[in-house]
């Protein structure tokens, strides 16, 4: 199938722009997430606060594509497509969008617990008062794994699309990617 078969069907400028958005600031706080680790303990203060603030950003975003999603559902995949393809892209879509949520809300119960405060925009402060040693090991591994399979899934969801864009050409990649005008000048 051509890239350019009458089957391509493009979703919304909408969804797209939420896609993108989404994609560039979760991977640029994911790769500061990823940091942590080697960061001395005086620069992690101001890091968790953008990086919480960010993760804010991104749950708020992920509720409204996923609103937006509900009212405007995307366009079904090409009927070329396997049927085994077609499962394994709503199962990975349905589990993005649950570790999109899961990430954040975890990353808000274990901040209150951590020894930095972490306070979204410096201005308000959610999650675990009360929370024993053991719980905020517990809600921060769950934080740590739920992390590692966004990232394994991202790296997945990037893959497939290269599949369909390089190897299957069947329009699926070009269903979410950009169009840019050609100047008529």
């Amino acid at each position: 199938m051509s890239e350019n078969t009458p089957e391509t069907v493009h979703y919304s400028k909408t969804a797209k722009w939420l896609h993108w958005i989404m994609a560039v600031v979760l991977i640029f706080d994911l790769t500061v997430a990823q940091q942590f680790s080697t960061m001395p303990a005086a620069e992690k203060g101001e890091i968790l606060l953008g990086h919480s603030s960010i993760g804010t950003i991104l749950l708020l975003l992920v509720l409204f594509r996923l609103f937006w999603r509900y009212r405007n559902p995307g366009p079904a995949l090409p009927s070329t497509m396997a049927e085994w393809q077609k499962i394994a892209s709503k199962a990975s879509h349905h589990t993005l969008y649950t570790l999109m949520v899961i990430v954040p809300l975890t990353g808000f119960y274990i901040s209150d617990y951590s020894p930095i405060a972490v306070t979204p925009f410096g201005a308000f402060s959610m999650g675990g008062e009360g929370m024993t040693e053991e719980g905020f090991q517990a809600v921060r591994s769950a934080h740590e794994i739920a992390t590692q399979a966004l990232i394994v899934l991202i790296v997945i969801h990037f893959g497939a699309a290269m599949y369909h864009r390089l190897i299957q050409k069947d329009g699926v990649f070009q269903r979410m990617a950009p169009r840019f005008r050609k100047n008529k000048d």
